[in-house]
Formats: C-alpha cells, sequence, structure tokens
C-alpha cells in the first residue's frame, strides 16, 4: 500500500506539471538520478519484512522493555511505513539492524500462549462466528432485552438492542467501504466465509495447525502487533480522540509455514479466550502491512469474532451480558447509594464463606456494636443481623427494582431502647434508618464514594461484584490471643493492635473511630452523642489462599477491638469455625469509607505501663509468632 501512494503521489505532480504547461529542465544526469531513486522506491517485499521485524521487536521489548536500541530501530522503521519517500535501501538497513539486535539477546525469554488458549485444554477447539450465526439470531433476542433494560430501562431497550447489534454488523470492510458506514463506525465482524468454521489445534509433537475445511496449516509464533496503533483516529471519531490521539488492539501474530496459505498466511489472535470472555477476537489474511491498521487498508473495519461451535446455552447467554455491559458502560446513567444487601450476597465475591450471628439479641440493634449490619425487627430483643449496609454503584434504571425502602434525609426518625445496666435510648435520622430497614433498603449518596460494590438486578436477582477501590496497606497489625469469656459464642478472644502513631515504639487498639457515624444518645441526663461501629466486616486470607467473611456478634466485638471465632471441645454444642487450626496470612477490614489489608500480622502480648498507660507489643518467637487460631475454649 506504501509503494502505491508513492507512485500516486509521483503521477499526481506529472499531471499537474503537464496542465500548467511546464517543461523539464533538468539535465540527462538528474534524469539518471530520477531513475536512480525510483529503483530505491520501498518494494511490497520490504514493507513484509519491515512489518515482521517490528512485530518480533514488539515481543522482545514486552519481555524487556529495557532493550533501548530496539526502541530506537522500532521509531525509525514505523516513520519509513508512514512516509510516502522512503527507500527500499532505508528498509533494509532497518531490518537488518532489528534482526541483528534480536540475535544478540537470544537470552531475552520469550513467552507465548494466545494460540494454545485459543485451542483449549482438549488442544483443539472449533469456531463459529459469533454475531451472525449465532447471538443475532431471533432465538436470543429476550437475552440481549434481559441485560439491556437494567441499565437503560424498557423504553429505550429495543432501540438499544438495534443499535449495539448494528454496531458491529457493518455490511463490508476494507476497500469496499463506504463512507457512510466509516462515519458511522461500523464494524465487520464476521467471519469470511460467514459460514466458515475454524479450528484451532497443538499436536502431540508441539506444532500449532488451523484447519479451514479441507485445507489445514501449520504456524509459528511471529511476535505481537500494536493493531490500529498508527490509525488517524482523530480524523474519523473527532468526538471521540483528540488529535494524535490512538488506541491500538494488543495481538498475538502466527505465520503459517505453507507457501499456499493465502488469506490464512498471518493470524493476529486478541487476548479474549472462551474461558475468560466467553469468545475470541481476531484477524486472518495475506497482508501483514495491512492486517496492522484498524482503519485503512485491506482490512478496513474488520475484526472477526467467534465463539466454540458447541457453545452451551450459558455460554451463548454470558457473551451476549459482556457485550451489553461492556458496550453500555458510558450509555447507561447510575447512582450511587447505601444499600442493605443480604450477607450472602455481599459475601459471594469476597469470601468463600462467611459466619453469620442467626440468634435474636439486643445487641444486632445496639448502634456501638452492630451499626453497619442491619435488621428489620423494631423489638430491640427480637433483632437478627441480616446483612451489610454498603455504598453500591447502579443503574438508575435498576433503581426501582430494588424490592426495599427508600430512604432519605426527610425519612421519619426511629429509636431503639435498651434496658438494664447502661439504661439509654438511641435515635436514629435519615440514612441511618437503614439501620432498622429491609433488604435492599437505600439511601442515594451526593457523590461518588471512594469504595464501593457494583449492584445489577437483573430479572428479579441482585448481584453484587467485588469491592471496587484500592486497598490501603496496614504496615503491621499486632494480636494477642486469650481464652474468651464462657458466656460469649466465640473463643479465642484475639485483640488487634496497630502502631500508635502519637508515640513511636508503642501499639495502640485499631479502631476506625474517625470513620464513624454519630447519632443521639437520650439518657435521664439528657442528650449526647453515641459513636457507632465504623466496622461492617473482616476478609480473613488462609495460608492455602482461602478467605472466610466475619461479621458483627459472630466474629466481631469492635468495642473491645477483637474478634474471635467459635472453637468448642465438643463440635456437636455448635459447628467450629473452618479457620481454627489455620494459619491466618492476612485480614481485609471493610468500613463505609475504606479498605484496609494487613499482611504483616504479629502474634505476641502487651503490657500497660502503670503511670503512662501506654502499651507495649512483645512479639512472640518461633512458630508462636504465627498468627495460627487456637482451639481455646471459654474461660
Amino acid at each position: 500500500m506504501k509503494k502505491l501512494k508513492v507512485l500516486s503521489a509521483a503521477l499526481t505532480a506529472l499531471l499537474l506539471a503537464a496542465s500548467f504547461g511546464f517543461t523539464s529542465c533538468s539535465s540527462d544526469d538528474d534524469d539518471d538520478k530520477k531513475t536512480s531513486q525510483d529503483l530505491d522506491q520501498l518494494t511490497s517485499s520490504s514493507i513484509s519484512d519491515l512489518n515482521e521485524a517490528i512485530i518480533k521487536a514488539n515481543a522482545y521489548l514486552e519481555a524487556d522493555s529495557s532493550l533501548s536500541s530496539l526502541k530506537s530501530n522500532l521509531e525509525k522503521a514505523e516513520k519509513v511505513l508512514s512516509s510516502k519517500d522512503s527507500k527500499d535501501s532505508e528498509a533494509k538497513i532497518l531490518i537488518t539492524g532489528i534482526n541483528s539486535v534480536l540475535e544478540s539477546t537470544k537470552s531475552v525469554k520469550i513467552t507465548e500462549t494466545a494460540f494454545k488458549d485459543l485451542a483449549g485444554p482438549g488442544k483443539s477447539r472449533t469456531y463459529k462466528g459469533l454475531f451472525a450465526p449465532t447471538i443475532l439470531k431471533s432465538e436470543y433476542d429476550s437475552t440481549w432485552l434481559k441485560y439491556i433494560t437494567p441499565l437503560i430501562g424498557s423504553e429505550a431497550a429495543e432501540a438499544t438492542a438495534k443499535m449495539l447489534k448494528s454496531s458491529i454488523s457493518g455490511p463490508t470492510y476494507g476497500k469496499n467501504l463506504s463512507a457512510e458506514q466509516k462515519a458511522a463506525g461500523l464494524f465487520n465482524c464476521e467471519l469470511h466465509p460467514e459460514n466458515s468454521l475454524l479450528t484451532f489445534a497443538v499436536t502431540s509433537d508441539g506444532k500449532y495447525s488451523l484447519s479451514e475445511g479441507t485445507n489445514t496449516y501449520t504456524y509459528e509464533y511471529l511476535g505481537i502487533s500494536h493493531m490500529g496503533k498508527n490509525d488517524d483516529w482523530h480524523a474519523l471519531f473527532p468526538s471521540m480522540f483528540k488529535e494524535g490521539q490512538s488506541t491500538s488492539f494488543d495481538c498475538a501474530v502466527y505465520k503459517a509455514k505453507e507457501e499456499n496459505a493465502g488469506e490464512y498466511k498471518y493470524l493476529l489472535l486478541c487476548p479474549d479466550t472462551p474461558e475468560k470472555t466467553y469468545h475470541i477476537e481476531f484477524r486472518y489474511g495475506s497482508n501483514i502491512n495491512d492486517l496492522q491498521s484498524a482503519l485503512s487498508g485491506e482490512y478496513a473495519f474488520w475484526l472477526a469474532a467467534g465463539i466454540p461451535n458447541d457453545a452451551d446455552s450459558e455460554m451463548i447467554e454470558n457473551v451476549i451480558k459482556l457485550f451489553v455491559e461492556e458496550n453500555l458502560a458510558d450509555m447507561a446513567e447510575y447512582s450511587y447509594a447505601l444499600v442493605n444487601i443480604p450477607f450472602e450476597t455481599f459475601f459471594k465475591e469476597e469470601a468463600i464463606e462467611f459466619d453469620a450471628y442467626s440468634s435474636a439479641t439486643t445487641k444486632a440493634a445496639a448502634g456501638n456494636m452492630s451499626y453497619g449490619t442491619y435488621h428489620t425487627q423494631t423489638t430491640a430483643s427480637e433483632a437478627t443481623t441480616r446483612g451489610i449496609t454498603y455504598p453500591v454503584k447502579i443503574a438508575k434504571a435498576s433503581l426501582s427494582s430494588l424490592t426495599g425502602n427508600k430512604i432519605t434525609d426527610d425519612t421519619a426518625s426511629f429509636e431503639i431502647t435498651t434496658t438494664g445496666r447502661g439504661a439509654s435510648t438511641i435515635r436514629y435520622k435519615g440514612k441511618q434508618n437503614l439501620f432498622q430497614s429491609a433488604d435492599y433498603s437505600y439511601y442515594l449518596l451526593k457523590d461518588e464514594p471512594a469504595y464501593y460494590k457494583e449492584l445489577s438486578v437483573i430479572d428479579g436477582k441482585v448481584s453484587a461484584g467485588k469491592i471496587v477501590g484500592e486497598a490501603k496497606e496496614i504496615k503491621n497489625l499486632y494480636v494477642t490471643i486469650a481464652a474468651g469469656e464462657a458466656h460469649h459464642d466465640f473463643s479465642p478472644a484475639i485483640t488487634i493492635y496497630v502502631d500508635d502513631p502519637n508515640n513511636a515504639g508503642k501499639v495502640t487498639k485499631l479502631t476506625f473511630s474517625d470513620e464513624a457515624d454519630k447519632a443521639e444518645k437520650i439518657t435521664d441526663a439528657g442528650t449526647s452523642e453515641q459513636v457507632l461501629s465504623a466496622l461492617k466486616a473482616i476478609v480473613a486470607t488462609s495460608a492455602e489462599g482461602k478467605s472466610y467473611g466475619l461479621t458483627t456478634l459472630s466474629n466481631i466485638f469492635w468495642g473491645k477491638s477483637q474478634i474471635g471465632f467459635k472453637a468448642p471441645k465438643d463440635k456437636d454444642y455448635y459447628p467450629q469455625h473452618a479457620l481454627v487450626g489455620k494459619e491466618v496470612t492476612s485480614l481485609t477490614f471493610i468500613t463505609e469509607k475504606g479498605l484496609y489489608v494487613a499482611k504483616n500480622i504479629k502474634v505476641g502480648s502487651v503490657a500497660t505501663d502503670a503511670e503512662t498507660k501506654l502499651l507495649t507489643f512483645t512479639a512472640n518467637s518461633g512458630d508462636e509468632a504465627k498468627f495460627v487460631i487456637p482451639n481455646l475454649q471459654g474461660k
């Protein structure tokens, strides 16, 4: 293609000269020089060789970014390919230079798995087209609407489905593109021919093969292509890309060993796999220069998508869901809210199991102990914790599908009165009403929270993703282990400390008090502030890499900065916690405003200075220093 551009420019110059009556005033020597320059025009063979050299070099730079001489040659090579005045001799010098550097860096280890990933665990997998032959069939129309409606709303769902389907159903690609298709940004994502079946396989001796009909070709790994990197995205999509801004598709490149491979000579495989994204994306063709351009050349506006020929209904539904959610992320309108999420939904993406206190107790209704969880009972003695109140991101169209109550600042306050020692009444207002509200009750937030879960509602079923937000590190976590009280449902009692920020070499109990919300406390003496519990949950991870959800009352007594586990001698009394006897290697603390992870956990003892009341931690030695949950009994 570069050669054609050079010839086109030369032809244009000659036509202009003729039309204005210009004649050449050059000497015979000048004519000889022009002939010499013309003979040095960039050839298609050199274009292919230079592209292959770039692709190989990309793989080496991916493995070792410090190869400065390779970077320099790559920059020069890309300039040669993008310039209409480039010479063939320049390309050959660069090809030799790049290959020379690659020869001298054989110690760099290149790893590639793309072909194997597509062949799958069985080392052979056949693919059909993803779109027209599969998910664009009318039998899946309801599945599209199932995932579009919660994001966009029912009124616009069908129009949105039509728009999404058309975006990958451009009528053609390459040189046959119309100006209208380009302007609309419609890609063609079919296999060609459309009813093709392609089989990727890895033979018993490790060779790669692709079968198409009765033809089979074998391949070797070439390197990495940054497809689309040098395209002018701004020119076609000025509203999406600033001038000079680019995007690219990173693909593993494989080259057929057979000379007659034709349009299967090169394969560009994107990272998608059926195991990760339920489909594959790739390109194939004979012109490696044009294959690396997304917007121009023989393969412009074409990126094939496939799905295993034996894909079941679950995989097909998953790929539609993924396609909808990825492509509507910027179109859907979202809200942020505090939502009452049942334990099983909250922990599904955080831990393999969780422990929750299911018995009725006034402690579940005591804000200083259990705020951050929620209950529904209005009588304190009957309260049971049901789940965790946590910030979420949710499509506005799905808010009406939440089955709980909408809480606002104007929602009537409620009071909880406890009797006995320290009897008091606590009044909860505004968002605090969630403490005594049903599952999936919510309070809209004005600003995006630093940490949240993504909540979705599909066919009335609510799901919550993993917490979004980067966890902050607790550099050192200190724990002491002792037997708990006999009347408690947990033992041992594990008290948690961190470095005292105001006294070097000392420790203090971990509280998160600076994040705590406050309610009104009403006593005979008057009204004061009641500090509410800030900790919502803890995730403990064992040395085996398994994570367990810990909850208020069952595992957390945060008024004392303690956690504990059921560890009875008689396991028939109640089930022993799965972490008993295991080493805990990290604790993640979940609050409304933060996510904190501690991996450097030290076990020991704490002494209190009689005069200063400051705390000093002394670490255990040997195996006693490991944070292993012992089978200690209550006192």
